[in-house]
């Protein structure tokens, strides 16, 4: 399915992957990460800021939950949208280690 959103490579800022314009659908994403990620976590990212524009909502747990279903309705497993997850959070950072840790359930949840 193509994607609502018009992909733009920018620099390389550290700690940075991706962010979408919810008003203009420009996805701006970090060239030399996103390249880095295997397909299946792109694909994983580009639904979780494809759900931030079509909601024009901020919120990064419901991103991520809304993702999760779009990614396993494409028939990709669960264990990679973890593991998309895992390579671009902090678990240091509290909001980060939150996210982890509820997709790790959401995952094993859906696997059960």
């Amino acid at each position: 399915m193509k994607s609502p959103l018009t992909i733009i490579r920018e620099g390389n800022r550290p700690n940075w992957l991706a962010t979408v314009d919810m008003h203009t659908g420009e996805l701006r994403v970090n060239g030399a990460r996103w390249d880095a990620l295997a397909p299946e976590h792109r694909r994983f990212f580009l639904l979780h800021e494809e759900a931030h524009f079509t909601t024009k909502n901020p919120d990064e747990l419901l991103a991520d939950r809304l993702a999760f279903t779009s990614f396993i309705g494409e028939g990709y497993a669960p264990a990679h949208a973890v593991r998309a997850l895992a390579t671009v959070l902090n678990p240091r950072i509290p909001e980060h280690e939150l996210r982890l840790s509820i997709m790790q359930r959401r995952a094993a949840r859906y696997q059960s």
